[in-house]
Parts: C-alpha cells; sequence; structure tokens
C-alpha cells in the first residue's frame, strides 16, 4: 500500500541546494523557487537548515509530520553518516517544511552527500514511506572549497582560517596529507615572485610550529631546502631593535639531542654565543718548573713537586684556557704534613711589558696531611684575553724543615665558556 502511495500519488520533496559551508560560516538550504538568506556568525556549527515540499495525491500537504532524515555519501549502496535525526511534529503548511539538521561535525568535507527522508506519519494520512535520495547540492560559492578547488583573486588575503578558542588545541588552519611520500605537504605554500614568502606565521609565541613525530626514522618539524644557487632554506630573522629576539630557535629536550644541528659546515655573520657551560683545567705538578734563579732544591715526581732542603722555591707553569672564557675559581690540591708552614699559589696575567697581576691566591689551610685547600672564588681580571695577555700560575713553597715539607700535586682553574674559541 505505501509503496503504492509513493509511485502512483506523487508524493514530491522538492529540495534544491542544501550547503553547509562551514568553513565560510555560512549554513543554509533553499526550497524550488524560492529565495534562501544567508545566515553568517562568528562561529558556528555543523548545523543546516533544510527546507523541502510535502505534495500528497495531488494537493499541498498542511499539518503535522513526523520525519527521519539520515545522511549518506552515495546515492545507493552507500555509507551512513552520522545518526538518524527525528524530527517530529514538523509544521507543514501548503507543503512546505523547514527543519534543522545536524550530522555532526566532519560530516561535510567537500565530498558529495545523500539525504534520505522517511515520512513516518502525517495528519493527512500519509505514512510509512521512504522518499527517494535526494543529493544535496552546494552553494555557487562554496564551490570554491570542494576539494581540489583553488581559490584566485586579487585581494590581499585569500583565505583565513579563525579560531577563539583558548584551548592549547586551538588550530586556525589545518592541512593533512595522508601521503607517506616525501614530496607530500600538509601545507604548501609558493611565491612566483622575487620576493615575498611561501608560508608566513605571526604569533606571540611560536609563529611557525613544526613536530615530527616519528620515532622509526628520521623526521624533521621544519624542513627547508634551497635549490637556488644563492638561496636560504630556512631564514629566521629578529627584526626588533630590543629585547632578547631569536631569528630561528630550537629546543632539544634530549640530552643527545640538538635544537640546531649542521650536517657540514655552518657560518654565523656575526657573534655566536651559547648559554655559559662550566668547564675546568687541570695543571697537574709535572708542569712546575723552577723560577726566579732560585735553587734548584726540589723534586718533581710529575704527580707531585716539593722541596728538598732549606731554601723556599719558587714554580711556576703555563695556563692555557679559552678565549672568551671567564675563570671562576681555583682550588689547589696539596700535601702538608707540618701545619707550621704554608705554601701558597698564585694566579697572574701579563700583558707583556708591565709587572704581572695577581688574579686569585690560594694558601695552605695548616691542617696536616693531603688537604685539598679552599677555593678562591674571588677573580680580578677574571675575563681571559688571549690577545693581550698571558696567564701563569706560580707555586710558594716552603723551605725543606728537617722532615717537614709543604708538596704539591696540582691545580685546578674553573671557568665558564658562552662563544667560540
Amino acid at each position: 500500500m505505501n509503496h503504492k502511495i509513493m509511485r502512483t500519488t506523487g508524493i514530491l520533496l522538492a529540495a534544491a541546494a542544501a550547503a553547509a559551508v562551514l568553513a565560510l560560516g555560512i549554513n543554509w538550504a533553499q526550497a524550488e523557487g524560492t529565495a534562501a538568506p544567508v545566515q553568517t556568525a562568528a562561529q558556528t556549527s555543523a548545523a543546516f537548515t533544510y527546507q523541502g515540499q510535502l505534495v500528497y495525491n495531488g494537493t499541498a500537504v498542511n499539518g503535522t509530520c513526523d520525519l527521519t532524515f539520515r545522511l549518506y555519501d552515495a546515492p545507493s549502496f552507500g555509507t551512513q553518516i552520522g545518526s538518524n535525526l527525528q524530527k517530529s511534529s514538523v509544521s507543514v503548511n501548503d507543503g512546505i517544511f523547514t527543519v534543522d539538521l545536524d550530522f555532526g561535525d566532519g560530516a561535510f568535507s567537500g565530498d558529495a552527500r545523500y539525504l534520505q527522508i522517511d515520512i513516518n506519519s502525517c495528519t493527512n494520512g500519509a505514512s510509512g514511506v521512504t522518499l527517494p535520495m535526494i543529493e544535496l547540492k552546494a552553494a555557487p560559492y562554496a564551490l570554491g572549497l570542494r576539494p581540489g578547488a583553488v581559490i584566485s583573486g586579487s585581494t590581499g588575503t585569500m583565505l583565513t582560517g579563525w579560531s577563539e578558542s583558548n584551548s592549547t588545541a586551538a588550530i586556525g588552519l589545518y592541512g593533512y596529507a595522508k601521503s607517506s611520500s616525501y614530496a607530500a605537504y600538509g601545507v604548501k605554500g609558493e611565491i612566483s615572485g622575487a620576493g615575498g614568502n611561501g608560508v608566513y606565521g605571526v604569533a606571540p609565541y611560536g609563529g611557525i610550529y613544526g613536530l615530527a613525530t616519528a620515532t622509526s626514522t628520521t623526521s624533521y618539524g621544519v624542513t627547508g631546502e634551497s635549490r637556488s644557487s644563492d638561496g636560504t632554506g630556512v631564514y629566521g630573522w629578529a627584526s626588533a631593535a630590543s629585547g632578547t629576539t631569536y631569528g630561528v630557535y630550537g629546543e632539544a629536550n634530549s640530552p643527545n639531542g640538538y635544537g640546531v644541528y649542521s650536517q657540514g659546515n655552518a657560518h654565523v655573520d656575526g657573534q655566536l654565543t651559547w648559554k655559559p657551560i662550566t668547564s675546568y683545567l687541570s695543571i697537574p705538578a709535572a708542569a712546575f718548573v723552577p723560577q726566579d734563579n732560585y735553587y734548584d732544591g726540589t723534586t718533581n715526581y710529575g704527580s707531585y713537586v716539593r722541596t728538598n732542603d732549606l731554601a723556599t722555591a719558587v714554580l711556576q707553569a703555563p695556563v692555557q684556557l679559552p678565549n672568551g672564557s671567564t675563570v671562576t675559581s681555583m682550588r689547589v690540591y696539596w700535601s702538608d704534613n707540618d701545619n707550621t708552614i704554608t705554601g701558597t699559589i698564585y694566579l697572574y696575567r701579563s700583558n707583556f711589558t708591565a709587572i704581572p697581576l695577581e688574579m686569585a691566591s690560594v694558601t695552605t689551610s695548616d691542617t696536616g696531611g693531603s688537604v685539598t685547600s679552599a677555593p678562591d672564588s674571588s677573580i680580578n681580571y677574571d675575563q681571559i684575553d688571549n690577545s693581550q695577555y698571558t696567564y701563569y700560575v706560580s707555586a710558594r713553597l716552603p723551605s725543606k724543615n728537617s722532615t717537614n715539607y709543604v708538596g704539591l700535586y696540582g691545580v685546578v682553574i674553573e671557568y665558564t665558556i658562552d662563544r667560540p674559541y
């Protein structure tokens, strides 16, 4: 009976151009022969308005109807998209009805969509009828957002993606490429002229963000390639005239990782600096030799040096520190078996012509036995400048008193460096 009603009495649903153009913020539908108003909003959902006409036995329906709406990706044997939408007591006036439909986010991605309507019941008696599927047509301007579409024009901005969410996962524009090919791009920007930027990002933090998630192969968050004989793969420019700014910023959490890595030559036209790194220079006893025409009454065992008789010994050793480094402390390792005599180590710098200037000094603590003296951390002239100065340490070892003496094991100078050397 129902099948016969649909075929012989001509129950009609005339619907044209149902569009869900979410990216442009426009949701509307148009019935045959009527103008469709364009509704805009700052932010829109996946819902759209559908308008149709019901005619039963040649007469436009008046009353109320219970309807079910289903969305498919093909006119037959297709996959249903979203859930069934039940609309009860839909008002129908002179055959015209209007409903709001929402099949969920992602229901309209630019591919073809087909709407199927079930007439469950109507006050005029029509019931149990499934109407033929209707293809939802796009609005003319919405056709520019189909897959493969090209948006072209003479305006400054062709496409804007805007997210007003405060969530950390907010995305203004998202590009995704499923291909595993090296030449696939989620988002690709290209400039045909001599100037400009293929992709330009502006943000208080992270204008362009690249994330590499592969764990089994080498991957890159941001990849730059230059095929020009005088080009740049990735270009960073810090244009602010004040403050700490970065043209390119890289960060690595792994102790074996690199924030910025160059396979091959790297050139810096300007000053290259990094976070100060603490390092140490160890000066062994073997480096010390007698000075100042003192009688060489010393024995140098390589790892240990001391006086052999009643003569006071002055021994010196050169200090080779990186240019631009900063001396932070000097520590001395002694052998002191007498608490009545002391030895002293001095760190000097000399400008080739004047009397050397003392930078630091450490004296034995008179505690006896093998000791490590408290370091001298109050350094004078702490900045190393190898272009104008030489540096050395001078050991003043007291004379041997019977079997008592002060011996020297070595000196450790602590320094920091924040630039190449």
